[in-house]
């Protein structure tokens, strides 16, 4: 942690540019006491590496920015970019401290309040609680996500399952476990609205690639329903037939549409033959009645 301060203390910003190497970082510090603390010359190269990734980062940033400037209107490069360097490290903390547990407010205060990196002075509590707030609603949502996932894996879409069958299939797993609880059947009802919706989605693609579907099928009377029941050889066919009304709707657009593209292409055909017969009869015939033959 010394060997980060040193750096971060060190290394200003009116130093350091985009160019910046490794090297050069170590040209001028290795003179420090807490460089010659860390032994191992793979860790210091790694985190120098680190420091250095993050220091450009944030002067790309800046360039994308608006100008900071101070209460008089200078610019306040130094400032900004020390800052946003302290915001990073904040939230690395985080990342570090709090993998998967959720914790309050108060509780990571006094977790956390011996490192350097919790309370920067360059980081007002306002802007800690706030990032605070917003990584602890992240961890939560990549829970959510992840519980998606785990929906996904053991129900698939099943649109017959119900929340009691799927509790049964996943209160083993971690992913479930991890979301709270009054957001597990909510996320799960979530989840089956989306399985209805993809079934209709799935079914709509199976009838624009099934060949069988023409544009010369009856839309109506027995012999549609005979054509229908060709298409149980498709799952996705099979999974609608607990709807057949939306189904068979959902068919019969598919027929009208190829009816009206057909007859829209034969009429295209229609108006560039009368086109093509107005052009030849006009070349074929050099003079009209009325014309001056010399």
């Amino acid at each position: 942690m010394q060997f980060k301060e040193m750096l971060n203390s060190k290394l200003t910003f009116d130093i350091l540019d985009e160019n910046t190497n490794y090297k050069n970082v170590k040209k001028l510090i290795k003179s420090e006491p807490s460089y010659k603390l860390i032994t191992s010359k793979t860790e210091k190269k790694q985190i120098i590496n680190q420091f250095i990734e993050d220091m450009k980062k944030l002067l790309i940033q800046h360039k994308k920015l608006p100008i900071q400037t101070d209460s008089l209107g200078n610019v306040d490069r130094k400032k900004f970019l020390e800052s946003e360097l302290s915001i990073s490290e904040f939230e690395k903390l985080l990342k570090e401290k709090i993998i998967k547990n959720e914790i309050s407010w108060e509780e990571a205060s006094r977790k956390f309040s011996s490192d350097p990196r919790w309370k920067n002075e360059n980081i007002n509590e306002s802007k800690r609680m706030e990032l605070f707030k917003d990584y602890m609603f992240n961890l939560r949502e990549n829970k959510k996500k992840e519980y998606k996932k785990l929906l996904s894996e053991k129900i698939g879409l099943n649109e017959d399952i119900r929340w009691h069958d799927a509790q049964h299939l996943c209160q083993n797993d971690e992913r479930f476990r991890e979301v709270q609880l009054p957001d597990r059947e909510r996320i799960f009802t979530e989840y089956m609205t989306y399985v209805q919706e993809k079934i209709v989605e799935e079914l709509t693609n199976f009838c624009n690639e099934a060949p069988l579907i023409t544009k010369d099928i009856p839309t109506d009377g027995l012999e549609f329903h005979m054509f229908v029941n060709k298409l149980n050889y498709d799952i996705r066919f099979q999974r609608m037939c607990k709807h057949p009304d939306r189904r068979d709707k959902i068919i019969k657009n598919r027929i009208k549409f190829l009816k009206f593209q057909f007859e829209k292409q034969k009429r295209l055909e229609a108006k560039m033959n009368n086109r093509h017969k107005t052009n030849h009869r006009n070349t074929s015939e050099p003079w009209r009645k009325g014309d001056v033959i010399k």
